[in-house]
């Protein structure tokens, strides 16, 4: 499971870099009509299309859910709102990602984003679920975040 979210997550943006990258050789010489002119080198530009995809996907995985279970899904109400939350948290980072591989290349700034939700996972594990106790552990978290910031640093750095 983990080697497909990996593959699924390393291609995610790869639609994006690619046409942003190669758009000249399939438009430049273009004697088709309509012919595409323009093809915008905003990352901005490819949120509602990346957004549009992850909300068909969404629902298609959730239609082939109600026919397995043969239209009485589980669904628990408590958890809309938190996830509806989640949901609009999630797009603004997503569009923040957007933006920081627009500034960016995507060899910096993706070191950069994966490290953040470790961190901050780590973080509330620390302070609202008590998950990590003792000196020991929180020495040891401390040196993974120094470590994990001077990484940050450098790939920052490196452009």
């Amino acid at each position: 499971m983990s080697i497909v979210s990996g593959v699924f997550y390393g291609t995610n943006f790869a639609p994006v870099i690619y046409i942003k990258d190669n758009y000249e050789q399939w438009y430049g010489n273009c004697t088709v009509s309509p012919c595409v002119e323009h093809v915008s080198k905003q990352d901005i530009d490819y949120v509602f299309a990346h957004f549009t995809g992850i909300l068909c996907t969404s629902i298609l995985y959730f239609t082939i859910y109600c026919i397995v279970k043969k239209n009485r899904p589980v669904v628990y109400p408590r958890v809309m709102l938190p996830a509806i939350i989640s949901g609009v948290m999630w797009s603004i980072a997503d569009i923040s990602f957007f933006m920081a591989n627009e500034v960016l290349d995507e060899s910096v700034s993706f070191p950069i984003i994966n490290a953040g939700p470790g961190v901050v996972a780590s973080l509330w594990g620390v302070f609202l679920f008590k998950e990590i106790r003792g000196k020991r552990n929180l020495v040891i978290l401390a040196i993974a975040f120094c470590f994990t910031m001077a990484g940050c640093l450098m790939c920052g750095l490196s452009k």
